[in-house]
């Protein structure tokens, strides 16, 4: 305790004493302030003691006769003779079971979320029950539903009192996707889907380009894994002739098609080519004649030497 406080104290407590306070001394032992008080008597001087408390609480220290607020608005203390004797501010009642305590600076009131504000705390603002946010000015409470965005999602969420799309699964053909999802469409497998932030996006697959001249169709892309040659596909590494040119023998690598002509014998002293045939023949050593009456002067003569 001060010790001006003290010397204002101490004419209180003495005030049977007609005597005039002289001088006063403070002495400190714990909690316990000690005032020497002396007196100046038509007679004598005389000594007083005088025994005043001090107030701790929560480790902190008060002085005797002082109040304060531990918690704010809601509640107070005063130090009485060593003691913290403390209330908390009477709120007036609510209609609800579980209500929610509002602390202002200089306000402490309990409020039911569900009935609106029951008192108002200047230049305080919240948001309160129905999605509204309220802002007290000058002791009056002014409410205003929250604005939302559109969500543009096929099955939104209700977060922070507005419908949102972020993070949430997509429902599709009575399946239910994560968000980010991907999958294959049941009526196109060329055709993928994905799942974002509650709405499906559907899209033909993206394929590679492909780095041959006679690529065959897969399942939805062109793969050079086979060729496709006038309107036939053949596997990869087989040989096959060309409709066009019967004289040329093809080859499939790589979705590739090379074609060569086919080497022919020419050691024929007498070739011959049949027909549909690409390269003749030799003929066989010797004579093969036929010869009819006509010709050789004989009827029905057929000579033939080998």
């Amino acid at each position: 305790m001060k010790k001006s406080a003290l010397l204002s104290t101490a004419p209180t407590l003495l005030e049977t004493h007609t005597n005039v306070v002289q001088s006063a001394k403070v002495i400190s032992d714990s909690h316990t302030f000690t005032v020497q008080v002396q007196l100046i008597s038509e007679c004598s001087v005389q000594k007083l003691s005088l025994l005043i408390v001090a107030c701790v609480l929560e480790g902190i220290e008060y002085e005797a006769g002082s109040n304060w607020q531990p918690e704010g608005p809601c509640s107070s203390c005063t130090c009485v003779n060593g003691e913290a004797l403390c209330t908390r501010t009477q709120c007036p009642p609510t209609n609800c079971q579980h209500p929610t305590r509002i602390t202002g600076k200089t306000v402490c009131i309990y409020m039911c979320m569900g009935m609106g504000v029951r008192a108002c705390v200047s230049e305080h603002e919240r948001e309160l029950a129905f999605c509204r946010s309220c802002t007290c000015t000058n002791g009056k409470v002014h409410c205003k539903r929250k604005r939302c965005p559109f969500a543009h999602c096929s099955h939104p969420i209700i977060q922070d009192c507005c419908r949102t799309c972020e993070g949430t699964s997509c429902s599709h053909e009575n399946l239910e996707r994560a968000n980010g999802e991907t999958w294959d469409d049941r009526s196109d497998p060329c055709v993928e889907c994905v799942c974002r932030d509650g709405s499906v996006q559907c899209r033909r697959k993206r394929c590679p380009a492909s780095n041959c001249n006679h690529p065959v169709q897969r399942q939805c892309c062109m793969s050079c894994d086979g060729c496709m040659f006038n309107g036939r596909e053949y596997l990869e590494g087989s040989e096959f002739s060309d409709g066009r040119d019967p004289c040329a023998v093809c080859q499939c690598y790589r979705g590739d098609v090379t074609c060569t002509k086919i080497p022919c014998n020419e050691e024929c002293s007498h070739p011959y080519k049949p027909p549909g045939q690409c390269c003749g023949e030799c003929e066989r050593a010797g004579l093969s004649v036929s010869e009819t009456a006509d010709l050789m002067g004989f009827s029905h003569t057929t000579i033939s030497r080998s």
